[in-house]
Parts: C-alpha cells; sequence; structure tokens
C-alpha cells in the first residue's frame, strides 16, 4: 500500500503546474539560466514558393536545397527535412545541418539532384521539417509547396502597369479638358 503525504501530494501538483505552464529555469554552475521549456523548436522555412530557372531544357540539372530556419531555448539537437516530387509520390527524409554561411539558425541541405527537360518543365516539392531539441521534444511544420519553373529565356517580369495605356490616357484626358475649355469660351 502506497502512503501519500499531504508534502507529496502537493509537490507533485506543484511539478505538474510548473511543467504545464511552460516549463521551468536552471541556473547553470556558471551562472547562466536555461528556460526549460515543454515545446519543441520553432520552425520557419526559408525557401521561396516559386524558384524560376533559366535552361535549354535538354536535360539541365539542378538541386534541390532544403533551408530552414529552427530555434529552441534548449538548443537544437537534430533538424530533418522531407520532400516529395508530387509527380513521384514517395518521401524522402534528409538529416540538415547548420550552415556557417548564415547569420542565425539556418539548417540547409542539399537534398536531391533533377532534371528538368522540356518535357517536364516544373516541378511541385511537397516539403516539410521535423526537429527535436535535447530535452526530447519534436516538433514538425506543416507541408508546404515550392515549384521549380524552367524557362528558356529570362521568365516573364512581374507584371507593371502598361506605361504606354497611361500615357495615352493623359494625353486624352488633357485634349478633352482643352476641348470642354474651347467649347465653353465659343458659348459665350
Amino acid at each position: 500500500m502506497i502512503r501519500m503525504s499531504l508534502r507529496n501530494i502537493l509537490g507533485m501538483f506543484v511539478i505538474l503546474y510548473v511543467v504545464l505552464a511552460g516549463g521551468v529555469s536552471a541556473t547553470t554552475a556558471n551562472g547562466t539560466v536555461i528556460k526549460l521549456s515543454s515545446e519543441g523548436p520553432i520552425i520557419i522555412p526559408e525557401m521561396p514558393r516559386f524558384i524560376d530557372v533559366i535552361g535549354t531544357g535538354e536535360n539541365d540539372t539542378y538541386s534541390l536545397v532544403l533551408r530552414a530556419n529552427v530555434t529552441d531555448p534548449n538548443g537544437v539537437k537534430t533538424v530533418i527535412g522531407s520532400y516529395c516530387n508530387r509527380s513521384e509520390g514517395v518521401w524522402h527524409n534528409v538529416t540538415m545541418q547548420l550552415d556557417p554561411h548564415y547569420d542565425g539558425d539556418i539548417y540547409t541541405v542539399t537534398a536531391r539532384n533533377y532534371t528538368l527537360t522540356n518535357s517536364n518543365s516544373g516541378v511541385v516539392w511537397d516539403i516539410r521539417f521535423y526537429a527535436s531539441d535535447y530535452l526530447g521534444h519534436w516538433s514538425v511544420n506543416t507541408t508546404f509547396q515550392s515549384v521549380n519553373r524552367l524557362w528558356s529565356s529570362q521568365p516573364p517580369a512581374s507584371p507593371s502597369p502598361p506605361w504606354y495605356l497611361i500615357a495615352v490616357s493623359a494625353v486624352a484626358v488633357t485634349l478633352l479638358a482643352l476641348a470642354v475649355v474651347v467649347f465653353r469660351r465659343r458659348m459665350k
């Protein structure tokens, strides 16, 4: 038979409350304060929605580079990039490393080389990131898509206002205003 004292029961409730309230803080021997979080790392994908590439369309080879900003107050232990070419339907996992070429907590990996030709001038990638901290908490971001598009020349620029239409419209309005002024003077 287990005997629980009131002190033990209150101690368990305090521990449960602290864990549910977002963790506790601990101080190391050198005075560094560490916040022990009960949540996994924060993952922010650092990849564009569209990746436009210029090529000949004759077996041009490109690399899929996965990139994510991953942070955690307890330290990031593992980051895994997961990707799937929509036309193949198979998911692949690759371990990512902290990239020394970026400031902050950017993890990258060259996940795969692939070929774009005139017959498959675009690839839709489904991408997901998993990360764990040193306390064993895991996080996963929602799946997002990145689309690679092949262009034989410079891709079309973002739509901009048709300046010639604006200029013609301004001239037309000016001529109309001038005609109204002339017509009113003649009527007097």
